[in-house]
């Protein structure tokens, strides 16, 4: 008889992650055990309507307790944890249903961070511990951070684990909007705290406060913390890897940059291979000027192979984001033939990269060489999806390539506001007045664009000479509470045409 999997997970307030968490497990599970700490919106509806047995707890700033609440009502054979900003990556349930079937009590398993926000998505791959058999020894333990492998090792010492790789979790949780719509960095950090002055010798869990603290942008804390949880560790440890990276950083960051260096050369002591370490080495050194170690270090980078999953390296370091870098150090001594190559290796590398492509047109310079750079681009990439137009559409137009961009918007459904006020921009630079003013009449005044749409109205109307129209939403414009600069601006611009026989102005270039 199959195995049976029991989901089991602990939420709150998670109407906007929920569903596709669920979705993602509805071949891959027999059961979903759902724990809720006092939801609010939609939550507790959403899991009822996937089958799930849903429990309310009352929330005391413990995830063990509500995670160990959820493992008392399983009745699988396994237990697979997901949170709901997670989901199983295509393809993982066909993985999952063979490897319970093994003889072992637990797996570590891929998980791939998201990190970023709208417009620039990277990720960060890691290892963890969420499949395990279900017995009733088997609990968690910490009240942050919580861990249960250690749990499963003391209570059966003969318990045998492995690396299920293909077994992949997505975790959306690191976005900049999830952080801040749940106030992760704050909640963590007072849980974090108050459990190490209960266990001020817990290397763990410090490691976890020091990269808290590094979230929070709190750096010369985090350098501190993070390094104190370094200090006599066993080289085995497993999590070491990140240790020093996230140690490096947080030194680089509050620009202690002797001991983020001493940091790297004794993690390439111990890890000689750690393309991170050569990659952030080699920012330093460039932040310090010193061009020709940064060069020699991204060389390293580069030169690393495919690293191993525990490592959790950043996306790049010995690729798409090291020949960015080496980009960048070729322009500084103006050999643009050698950054250009380096952009290139960059962009084939990652084609979603988008510096890489900015650093490109950079050289290119569309707006005084429109052609050459339609011809060069058409031999670097296929630009055709609607995406690919829209984003070289918003790279000509900040390179001021004006006409270049608008060829670009004309061809894609503009959906957002903001993407329509930038095409009218486009026309305006051509003295397409009538053209950009319909596009900025059908901004809604409920828009979140609707200042910028007005003000970039006034400009039609400034550039045309038409003063009673500038005049009048001038006065519109201030009604909408300007910043003191633009507002500034505004009363130039109405001012400006006060003298009946004013000069017609000229387009703007900028």
């Amino acid at each position: 008889m199959p195995a049976k999997i029991s989901l089991c997970m602990i939420v709150k307030n998670e109407r906007q992650n929920l569903e596709r968490c669920l979705n993602s497990v509805q071949r891959a599970v027999d059961e979903i055990i759902v724990v809720d700490t006092g939801s609010t919106d939609e939550t507790c509806t959403i899991a009822a309507n996937y089958g799930a047995i849903v429990q309310p707890f009352l929330w005391q700033e413990d995830f063990s307790e509500a995670r160990n609440a959820s493992l008392a009502l399983a009745t699988g054979d396994w237990i697979l944890f997901l949170d709901a900003d997670e989901a199983l990556a295509p393809g993982s349930e066909t993985v999952l249903r063979s490897i319970v079937e093994l003889d072992n009590d637990g797996y570590f398993v891929k998980i791939i961070n998201y990190v970023g926000s709208e417009g620039w998505l990277d990720s960060c791959p890691d290892l963890v511990f969420r499949l395990f058999r279900n017995r009733p020894d088997y609990r968690f333990r910490g009240a942050i951070h919580e861990q249960i492998i250690d749990v499963i090792l003391e209570n059966n010492s003969q318990a045998r684990y492995q690396l299920a790789e293909d077994l992949v979790i997505i975790h959306y949780g690191y976005l900049t909007q999830q952080i801040m719509a749940k106030d992760k960095k704050n909640r963590n950090i007072s849980i974090i705290r108050r459990e190490l002055e209960n266990a001020p010798q817990n290397r763990l869990l410090r490691y976890h406060y020091g990269v808290e603290l590094f979230r929070a942008d709190r750096l010369t804390e985090a350098a501190e913390e993070l390094t104190k949880a370094a200090n006599g560790i066993d080289p085995g440890t497993v999590y070491l890897p990140k240790l020093l990276r996230y140690i490096v950083l947080a030194c680089q960051g509050a620009q202690q940059y002797e001991k983020a260096m001493e940091t790297i050369k004794l993690g390439l002591s111990l890890f000689p291979h750690y393309a991170d370490l050569y990659y952030y080495g080699g920012l330093i050194h460039a932040e310090l000027r010193n061009y020709a170690q940064a060069y020699e270090l991204f060389q390293q980078a580069l030169s690393m192979p495919p690293q191993p999953a525990y490592f959790a390296p950043f996306s790049g370091t010995a690729g798409f984001r090291t020949y960015y870098q080496l980009g960048q150090l070729a322009e500084k001594f103006c050999n643009e033939e050698e950054a250009l190559r380096y952009y290139l290796l960059s962009l084939r590398d990652n084609d979603d990269f988008t510096a890489a492509l900015s650093g490109i047109l950079k050289i290119l310079n569309p707006r005084e060489n429109p052609e050459y750079t339609r011809q060069a681009l058409a031999k670097i990439c296929d630009f055709c999806t609607p995406e690919a137009k829209l984003l070289l559409a918003d790279l000509f137009f900040f390179a001021s390539a004006y006409p270049l961009a608008l060829e670009y918007f004309e061809q894609v459904d503009l959906i957002s506001s903001y993407t329509q006020i930038l095409k009218a921009i486009c026309l305006m630079q051509q003295r397409r007045f009538l053209e950009a003013l319909r596009i900025l009449e059908n901004i809604p005044a409920d828009d979140a664009q609707f200042a910028l749409a007005k003000f970039n109205k006034l400009l039609c109307f400034w550039f045309e000479g038409n003063r009673a129209r500038v005049r009048a939403i001038a006065e519109e414009c201030f009604a909408l509470g300007l910043s003191l600069d633009t507002g500034a601006v505004v009363a130039i611009l109405r001012d400006s045409l006060k003298k009946k026989h004013a000069d017609p102005p000229v387009v703007l270039q900028e």
